[in-house]
């Protein structure tokens, strides 16, 4: 059930998406033609009126074939869904327009109820009376620019679980392929009758998307604190001031992607033992991925069942890594680490891990030891003298005593080397 009202919703997304941003016309007068496109992908409008207030009717998607056909890189799991669920996922639309502004009220008339206990069934028919999950959207189709928020939520599932999502709202414009968003959500919780379950406060995202399918992007999320109490334990953590940075691009049909993330202050309460790191950092990226090839494997893996030695699978690996890969650790580290009351100085990780265009499934599997001859590295540790001190204490560490660390700065340095299947450490051969 969980996997088909993920895929309705999603089917409900873009359904709204293509009658309302689907034309730079959408006007009064182009509702027909709209609703005529949305019928040939699949959907079906019922109880289409009119009244003083404006237009109103009931969206439902009657055949996935014709909606997956949108989404062809996920066509074979859409059509994997239980289609008897389908009727019963309906939507109504109240629609009102001035000129070239449209404004639209959408949110659930009907939902698959069938394997739902009675107390979820008249759950789910109290948010319905009460129109609880309603967006509402507002769009000037000459500007092409739109804003529009999500109603506030604060209800209790079942009864001891409550749900608080609050000032969810999101502006934007489209521009031939591409769209900016730009959104922010003051609060969502979700809590039992005792405790917080999760957290998330102060979100804030501006970010642009283009290309056929919106791989190239750039955006930039700011969260004031996220807080998690870990399930059946007495653990938990909070992150505070955290920003996400991702970057993607496409480029001779090769894409490339960054994320960076830095948070100011984890708080971890763990086993009794209580933990702040200072200045979290995890940048990475990711460099010459065929993207053609990419699609080709999400498809293949994406159905039910899949078979990961298949011809097709192994095929589209080869060609996903044709043209090399490149990854690369920017950093991973934390400047300071407070264990109770002490306070170290933290430690930092820089990797650059390629693969060569010469590599070869099949010496993967057979020969793992002759396929390094395709990979190059080169890594540098940076363990502060505290850590290191704790560290080789423990027997599992004794590695690290076997070749002398650098020192600089009350650090320990290691540069790690790996090429033609040559591993060096600190300029030490190791095999």
């Amino acid at each position: 059930m969980k996997k088909v009202l993920t895929g309705l919703a999603g089917s409900a997304v873009v359904a709204s998406g293509l009658f309302y941003f689907g034309s730079q016309e959408l006007v009064a007068n182009e509702i027909n033609t709209q609703l005529a496109a949305l019928q040939t992908h699949g959907f079906v409008i019922e109880e289409r009126k009119q009244d003083a207030t404006g237009e109103h009717f009931i969206i439902s998607l009657a055949d996935m074939h014709k909606f997956a056909k949108l989404i062809p890189e996920y066509e074979a799991v859409l059509l994997v869904e239980d289609k008897s669920a389908l009727k019963e996922f309906k939507l109504g639309v109240d629609l009102t327009s001035s000129g070239s502004e449209v404004s639209v009220d959408i949110y659930p008339v009907s939902l698959p109820t069938a394997e739902l206990s009675i107390e979820e069934q008249i759950m789910i028919d109290r948010y319905i009376t009460k129109k609880t999950l309603t967006l509402h959207l507002n769009y000037n189709a000459v500007t092409n620019n739109f804003d529009g928020s999500l109603k506030d939520i604060d209800e209790q599932i079942k009864s001891a679980i409550g749900v608080k999502l609050i000032g969810l709202a999101f502006d934007g414009n489209f521009n031939d392929d591409k769209i900016a968003l730009n959104y922010e959500l003051n609060e969502f919780k979700i809590a039992d009758d005792k405790k917080s379950i999760v957290e998330l406060t102060g979100v804030s995202s501006y970010g642009t998307y283009e290309g056929l399918n919106y791989y190239i992007s750039n955006g930039t999320t700011d969260i004031d604190k996220v807080f998690v109490n870990i399930p059946d334990t007495l653990d938990s953590v909070a992150f505070f001031d955290t920003k996400l940075i991702v970057t993607s691009d496409v480029k001779n049909d090769l894409f490339e992607s960054r994320l960076s993330m830095v948070t100011k202050t984890v708080d971890a309460s763990i086993e009794n033992d209580n933990y702040t790191l200072d200045t979290f950092t995890f940048d990475y990226g990711l460099k010459n991925i065929n993207i053609e090839a990419f699609d080709k494997l999400v498809t293949a893996l994406d159905k039910e069942n899949p078979n990961f030695k298949s011809p097709e699978v192994e095929k589209n690996i080869e060609d996903l890594l044709a043209n090399g890969m490149v990854f690369d650790i920017y950093k991973f580290g934390i400047e300071n680490i407070t264990h109770n009351s002490e306070t170290l100085k933290g430690f930092s990780l820089q990797t650059n891990f390629e693969l060569g265009n010469d590599l070869d499934i099949q010496t993967v599997e057979t020969s793992p030891m002759q396929a390094l001859s395709s990979v190059t590295m080169n890594s540098k540790i940076e363990i502060s003298n505290e850590i290191f001190s704790k560290a080789i204490q423990d027997p599992r560490a004794m590695m690290a005593m076997m070749v002398q660390p650098k020192e600089v700065n009350g650090y320990k340095i290691y540069d790690i080397g790996l090429k033609d299947s040559k591993l060096e450490v600190n300029g030490l051969p190791m095999m």
